[in-house]
């Protein structure tokens, strides 16, 4: 049998993890009323069944079936999340509607996704693209930004936050959280595990970046770094 939580508890799940997790109780807040047809704001207000409450998150959602898979589990829940490729997924995305001129906030929960915007960009441009092709073009986006920022000395150290978010407590409620350094070091390495960037430095390898087909990227990253080799540690 599902445990019941109310919509608090749900939120409490989400708000415990980082970048991007506020994506999954937006939907909560839609609905004028009681039907099913219109949302489920207030319905949301009584006791749910947490997988009912998943469930109905996951079904509206344009997400690719593995990157679900991954991120949520099997089954799905709001917590213990890989959030490290949940953040990939949305750098990824937000390098896609971005270059399309739409609103950040097209890709909330019930809005937009990589279908739809594939949709959209083949009959704007009467040139099909698959919505696999338009989150790997957001990918290549990301990476040129990321191997410009490398050029101008950023490392894996500056993906971090100030040391006081360390020190001083985070309070929510009654409850006092400090956010452990250790932590967001193991999230941030499984996050550059999945760009396939250097562990050590942040670098994008010559392999990811060759296969995004950023060839000249790559050439003008591997002369810098080789023209520059006390930036390698």
């Amino acid at each position: 049998m599902n445990k019941r939580v109310s919509l608090t508890e749900v939120n409490n799940y989400g708000g415990s993890q980082e970048n991007g997790t506020h994506y999954f109780h937006r939907a909560a807040r839609y609905g004028a009323s009681d039907s099913a047809q219109r949302g489920p704001s207030r319905c949301t207000r009584r006791l749910w069944s947490e997988g009912v409450y998943v469930d109905w998150l996951l079904k509206r959602h344009d997400m690719f079936d593995d990157v679900k898979k991954a991120v949520f589990g099997s089954p799905p829940k709001l917590y213990d999340l890989d959030t490290a490729m949940l953040v990939k997924w949305y750098n990824d995305l937000t390098c896609v509607f971005n270059s399309l001129g739409f609103c950040m906030f097209s890709d909330s929960w019930e809005a937009m996704g990589p279908t739809l915007y594939a949709e959209l960009y083949s009959a704007y441009r009467g040139h099909p693209i698959t919505p696999i092709e338009l989150m790997v073009a957001g990918e290549r986006i990301f990476n040129v930004m990321r191997a410009y920022n490398i050029r101008e000395g950023m490392r894996r150290e500056h993906d971090d936050w100030p040391q006081r978010f360390y020190d001083q407590p985070l309070k929510r409620g009654d409850e006092t959280h400090i956010l452990s350094k250790e932590r967001a070091d193991q999230l941030l390495h499984r996050y550059y595990e999945l760009r396939e960037w250097d562990l050590k430095t942040g670098v994008p390898t010559q392999g990811k970046l060759r296969e995004l087909q950023l060839y000249d990227v790559a050439d003008d990253l591997l002369q810098f770094m080789e023209e520059h080799p006390e930036l390698e540690t």
